[in-house]
């Protein structure tokens, strides 16, 4: 029984990979740890297939490694003022692909990558000599450069294909070696090795970190990230002539150092590192799990500290041990995942007291939805009901919507509607914007739209009301509203008398569906009498004094004869 299930996790953030393998593909799935218990978000999805070992996290972001040690981010960023969610991503520089990796670790700084190099010409490329640091890397490199020897190893960002070669020709060069070399020498550096290497990514590139002098490349080893603060994560490595773990520790301004472990409360210490052993954080600690029954997910965590070893308890899920699973360190808690089936997960966990925190419990993954909830149909139902009160209405008889004016009034123009309009709009942006704390920019976030929750739309919602409310009521007594009145407009009905109350009402109250569907707005651009879709439905018109228009036509055409 061994982890199988692709997962990582930090103190606030779960992440779980699913993978399909025709075609191959995965889908990054995440949660927060104050979530409801069953809650799982899709986050991204991305083509190719994951590497063994290849997921780390920390500090809201996922790495994960994919074939040719090609390398994704993920993070997850929480809008402050909507609390919705997003999903971002970015290419990191690639790890050598001559290499196999054995563990990936990350801190706040970025991810770490143990390597295992079973070729010389892979190691040599390795230790070769950095070459020397771009200006904008040198301060970042100056605080590693103190204490270790760094090697840059980050591979070229181009065709891996070596270039073609002519044998017969002394004089043609190759990718790797001089034109002198002897077939003997190219043996040799062909030659199978088995070593180490530590390296992590820095800036836009990858360096080399010496690993301790007494290291063993036997066995098995793993990163360990206690918190996601720390300079270096843990080295941990499981042989068998060791009946412990082996554990190494290191500081920002220091070497590595073996940690040295009493025998403790553990019965049978050698035990830890039979069968599946994970090394993992809780809450700043080292963990060791252990594999303790062959029939079921059940594992034996063991904290280890500078003074002793001492046994938590046992985690478990009542599933088939073939299923694929995973046991990650979450803030305080080991958190035990356990895939199902595809898209059906069950998780449980466990706090350093050994007290199971989580009781096993499914976790689905939330299937996007049309609209958020019920409020985001309401909206759309709104949208198409303003549609269909517009085509009705331009098949209505022409007769019964005729405009008969007297020559004292004429329809007013589209600039000084849209002046008044703002005017108008000002103080319910303002209200609104108050009340919920928000700067008016803000609030176009929160304006009711099919994507949007009851909550979020409930600002943009309250300004559209005191905007509808305030019309309604001016209008329905004076026939304008407070910037009609500024700049000289009216509503009247076709025959220029003032709106009865059923045609301010329908009037004012469609005003709503304008400031929802807003393709209604060229209404008023492409219809003979300028008349918005309230006005359509209540056969009104938003006039001026003839006078006035006459003033201002009179006025633009001295400015041309002027000029």
């Amino acid at each position: 029984m061994a982890q199988t299930l692709p997962a990582g996790a930090d103190d606030q953030n779960l992440w779980i990979v699913q993978t399909d393998a025709d075609p191959p593909r995965l889908t990054v799935l995440h949660r927060y740890q104050s979530d409801e218990a069953n809650l799982l978000r899709k986050a991204q999805t991305f083509n190719g297939r994951l590497v063994r070992h290849g997921v780390a996290a920390a500090d809201g972001r996922l790495w994960l490694v994919f074939e040719r040690h090609v390398i994704r981010q993920v993070q997850a960023v929480a809008d402050q003022t909507t609390g919705r969610i997003q999903y971002q991503g970015r290419v990191e520089p690639s790890l050598l692909a001559g290499a196999v990796l054995r563990s990936l670790a990350a801190t706040r700084d970025g991810p770490w990558a143990l390597l295992r190099v079973e070729d010389r010409a892979t190691l040599d490329q390795l230790d070769a000599e950095p070459p020397p640091l771009e200006p904008d890397e040198q301060a970042d490199d100056a605080e590693t450069a103190a204490s270790d020897v760094e090697v840059d190893i980050t591979v070229p960002q181009q065709d891996e294909t070596p270039p073609r070669t002519d044998q017969s020709d002394s004089s043609a060069p190759t990718l790797d070696r001089a034109p002198s070399t002897t077939t003997d020498e190219s043996a040799a550096r062909l030659e199978a090795v088995r070593e180490d290497r530590l390296v992590k990514l820095q800036g836009n590139r990858w360096v080399k970190v010496p690993l301790p002098d007494d290291w063993p490349d036997q066995g098995r080893s793993w990163l360990v990230t206690r918190r996601a603060d720390d300079a270096y994560p843990l080295l941990v490595a499981v042989v068998r002539t060791e009946p412990r773990p082996l554990v190494w520790v290191r500081g920002g301004d220091s070497q590595w150092a073996r940690l040295r472990f009493p025998d403790g409360d553990v019965a049978d210490a050698a035990a830890m590192t039979r069968g599946a052993v994970v090394p993992l954080a809780v809450g700043g600690q080292l963990v060791i799990a252990h594999q303790t029954v062959a029939d079921r997910i059940e594992l034996t965590l063991s904290v280890l500290r500078s003074q002793w070893i001492g046994e938590l308890g046992a985690i478990s899920v009542d599933a088939n041990p073939s299923q694929p699973w995973a046991l990650v360190g979450a803030g305080r808690q080991a958190v035990l995942l356990v895939q199902q089936e595809r898209s059906r997960w069950i998780w449980s966990s466990m706090d350093l007291h050994g007290q199971v925190t989580q009781p096993t419990t499914p976790l689905t993954e939330q299937r996007p939805r049309r609209f958020a909830d019920a409020a985001g149909y309401l909206i759309m139902v709104t949208v198409l009901a303003a549609m269909l009160i517009m085509f009705v209405l331009w098949r209505r008889d022409p007769g019964r919507n005729r405009l008969q004016l007297p020559d004292a009034l004429v329809l007013a123009d589209l600039g000084r509607r849209f002046v008044a309009a703002a005017i108008d709009m000002i103080g319910p942006l303002i209200i609104a914007a108050v009340v919920f704390d928000l700067r008016p920019a803000e609030l176009i976030r929160h304006w009711p739209w099919p994507d949007r929750s009851l909550n979020e739309m409930i600002p943009g919602g309250l300004a559209i009301g005191l905007f509808v409310g305030h019309s309604l009521v001016t209008e329905l007594f004076t026939a304008r509203t407070l910037g009609k009145a500024l700049v000289g407009l009216r509503v009247t009905n076709l025959a220029g008398g003032p709106p009865n109350v059923w045609q301010g009402l329908g009037r004012n109250l469609m005003k709503v569906f304008d400031l929802i569907a807003y393709p209604l707005l060229i209404l008023p651009l492409i219809g003979p009498n300028r008349q918005r879709l309230g006005d359509l439905v209540a056969r009104t018109v938003v006039v001026t004094a003839a006078h006035e228009h006459d003033d201002e036509t009179d006025t633009h055409a001295d400015q041309d004869d002027t000029t």
